[in-house]
């Protein structure tokens, strides 16, 4: 199965610094996107084509980087 999009969705009092980066499991930069807002404040939405694997999600916020595995199967 194939994932077309990522939501990520913050505290409605953060923004998002600058870019949604995604990384493989070995830590390659795969894709990086400027946020996209969606009809709701605090959801950003980044377009992606990824086959089944191991990734890493990594955003900015207030200057601290926050990192979360996503596992497509």
């Amino acid at each position: 199965m194939e994932i077309n999009q990522i939501k990520i969705t913050s505290p409605s009092n953060l923004q998002l610094d600058n870019k949604i980066k995604v990384f493989d499991n070995k830590g390659n930069l795969l894709l990086t996107s400027d946020e996209k807002h969606t009809n709701q404040q605090n959801e950003y939405v980044m377009d992606i084509n990824l086959p089944n694997g191991n990734y890493y999600i990594s955003i900015s916020i207030r200057n601290n980087e926050y990192i979360k595995k996503v596992v497509i199967d």
